[in-house]
């Protein structure tokens, strides 16, 4: 499912390059209008279910970014050492 958007952008950006330059300053804050949108209305229809854990949802969320963390300053180190 990846191989068709990224064919089709590629085949826009061949036939219309002026198109994709106009539409290209404005995407990335259709993206983030659009993130900013779908999160909330995702966010309070698990509501109750996230309020009832609460904690180990918060817990799991820090622990996936320190391991993140962790991990993309182990990766650039040892590429860059």
């Amino acid at each position: 499912m990846v191989i068709l958007p990224v064919g089709l952008g590629l085949l826009v950006r061949l036939v219309a390059p002026r198109l994709v330059a106009a539409v290209v300053l404005v995407l990335p804050w259709g993206s983030v209008i659009a993130i900013a949108i779908i999160v909330p209305i995702v966010v309070a229809g698990s509501r109750d279910k996230l309020a009832q854990a609460g904690l180990v949802v918060l817990l799991v969320v820090e622990l996936h970014n320190a391991l993140g963390y962790a991990l993309g300053y182990a990766t650039a180190k040892a590429m860059f050492t």
